[in-house]
C-alpha cells in the first residue's frame, strides 16, 4: 500500500509514475488483500478442525477464542546419530516386543513337546477320611468317621510310549514354528532399522532444506532494503533515475520476498513434522519414562 501511495503522489507531481505502473501496483495490493482474507479464513478453519479433533466440551464449535501454540517451532539441528536412533527403535518399537514374545512362546512350546517324548514317572498318593452310618443319620456318620480314622495309600506310576510318531511330529512342528518366529523377528528388526534410517535421512534433508530457504529469505530481505535505500536517495535528488521504475522493482522484490518467506515457513513445518516422524519411527513418540 505504501508503494501505491508513493506512485499516486508521483503521478500528481510528474509523469514518472505511469498509469500502467500504478495499475500494476494496485492489482498487486488487491491480490495481497485477497491473500490476507484467505489466510484468515484458513486459520479459522484450522481452529475449528482442532476443536473437532480435541472434542473438549469447553472448546465449543464456532467459539470466538483464538488458538495460539505455546511451543515454538524447533529450528535447532538434529543432535542424534543414526546408530542411536536405530538402537532405540529396536528397544521401544512395539513390533519388536511382539516378535520377541512370539520367540519366547514357541521356545516354551518346544520344551513342552520335548517333555512329551520322555518317559513319565509319577508319584501317586491318596488320603481318605470318611464315615458312613447305616441309618443315614448325620450324627451317626460323624461318629463312624471318628471311629475309623483316616486312610491313605501311595504308589509310583511309570509310562513309556512304544509309538512316538505323533510326539516326534509335534516336536518337529514346534521346532519349525520356533525357527519361523525367529525369522519373522529378523524381518521385523530389518524393517524397523530401515524405517528409522529413512526417517533420519528425511530429517537431515528437511533441516538442510530449511537452512537453504532461510538463506534465500535473508538474501531477499537484503534486496528489499537495498531498493528502499536507492529510492530514498533518488527522492533526495542524488540521482535522476525513474522513481516509478524503482518502485516497480521494489514491488517485484516484495513479491519474491513473500514467496521465499512462505517457502521457508513450509520448510519449518516439514522439519518439525520430520522430527515427529522420527520419534514415531523410533517408538518414543508417546513414550513416558526416565
Amino acid at each position: 500500500k505504501s508503494i501505491v501511495d508513493q506512485l499516486e503522489q508521483r503521478e500528481q507531481l510528474d509523469r514518472e509514475a505511469t498509469l500502467s505502473e500504478l495499475l500494476r501496483a494496485r492489482a498487486a495490493m488487491s491480490e495481497r488483500e485477497a491473500d490476507l482474507i484467505r489466510s484468515r479464513m484458513a486459520i479459522r478453519s484450522a481452529e475449528e478442525r482442532l476443536r473437532s479433533l480435541v472434542n473438549d466440551p469447553l472448546l465449543k464449535m464456532g467459539a470466538a477464542g483464538e488458538m495460539i501454540p505455546l511451543s515454538r517451532p524447533i529450528l535447532s539441528p538434529p543432535g542424534e546419530e543414526v546408530e542411536n536412533v536405530a538402537r532405540a527403535a529396536l528397544q521401544y518399537r512395539p513390533e519388536m516386543a511382539q516378535g520377541q514374545y512370539a520367540v519366547r512362546s514357541t521356545g516354551l512350546q518346544i520344551d513342552r513337546a520335548l517333555h512329551e517324548l520322555r518317559p513319565q514317572l509319577n508319584l501317586i498318593g491318596e488320603l481318605g477320611y470318611a464315615g458312613i452310618d447305616p441309618g443315614r443319620d448325620l450324627g451317626g456318620a460323624y461318629n463312624d468317621l471318628n471311629d475309623h480314622g483316616a486312610g491313605w495309600s501311595a504308589g509310583i506310576s511309570f509310562s513309556q510310549s512304544l509309538e512316538k510318531g505323533f510326539a516326534k511330529s509335534l516336536y518337529q512342528r514346534r521346532l519349525l514354528e520356533h525357527q519361523q518366529s525367529i525369522h519373522n523377528l529378523q524381518n521385523v528388526a530389518n524393517e524397523i532399522i530401515l524405517d528409522s534410517l529413512v526417517s533420519f535421512r528425511e530429517l537431515v534433508v528437511s533441516y538442510q532444506d530449511m537452512q537453504a530457504k532461510y538463506q534465500a529469505v535473508r538474501a531477499s530481505q537484503e534486496e528489499v532494503e537495498q531498493l528502499r535505500t536507492q529510492i530514498e536517495l533518488a527522492e533526495g535528488g542524488l540521482e535522476r533515475a525513474s522513481i516509478g521504475y524503482r518502485l516497480q522493482l521494489l514491488l517485484d522484490a516484495l513479491n519474491r520476498n513473500q514467496s521465499v518467506e512462505e517457502q521457508f515457513l513450509v520448510s519449518v513445518v516439514q522439519y518439525n513434522y520430520a522430527i515427529s516422524a522420527l520419534e514415531q519411527a523410533r517408538g518414543t513418540f508417546l513414550h513416558f519414562g526416565d
